[in-house]
């Protein structure tokens, strides 16, 4: 197929694919090796800070799976945690290193959606069955849906970092 033809078929420019032609073998490679493609150049990780940024990024991965929300602050913590644990006490989990960390494994600040996500089946049915006992003294006009009105008292936060796609 000509590198016009191809350029028309996938809605792209002429140039697009004359890059995809010029870099199939860096585009393959990273394909295999599970980089990203968004990454701008890789990252230069050696020594205790590899350990450190493969643990952290191990424990994120696993936590977003769990829907648990990840901000900035709890992710520097962690970090903090791990060089300790494998007695690195000279370890600074800086705002830099955190957006080092995050260009690395194109982790992204997002809006969380979907209140149902994680909500455990065995609690719903117990409020179902409970709550009429529960409100039964009281007047209807004195029954408030707090999640309605802002009152959320230890509520999960509604942005979290994210993995890019």
């Amino acid at each position: 197929m000509s590198v016009r033809a191809c350029a028309a078929k996938y809605s792209v420019s002429v140039g697009t694919i004359v890059n995809w032609k010029k870099n199939k073998s860096e585009i393959i490679s990273s394909i295999y090796e599970f980089t990203s493609l968004f990454q701008k150049r890789p990252a230069q990780v050696s020594g205790n800070g590899k350990v450190i940024d493969e643990k952290v990024y191990e424990w994120f991965a696993n936590t977003r799976c769990q829907n648990i929300p990840v901000s900035g602050p709890i992710l520097q913590t962690k970090a903090l945690q791990v060089a300790a644990n494998i007695g690195l006490n000279d370890f600074r989990a800086l705002n830099g290193w955190l957006e080092a960390f995050r260009k690395h494994h194109c982790i992204q600040f997002h809006l969380l959606s979907g209140e149902s996500t994680g909500m455990d089946e065995n609690v719903v049915n117990h409020w179902k069955q409970n709550l009429p006992n529960i409100i039964q003294g009281y007047d209807t006009r004195d029954i408030w849906n707090v999640d309605e009105i802002g009152l959320l008292w230890k509520g999960m936060p509604n942005r979290s970092l994210v993995l890019q796609g």
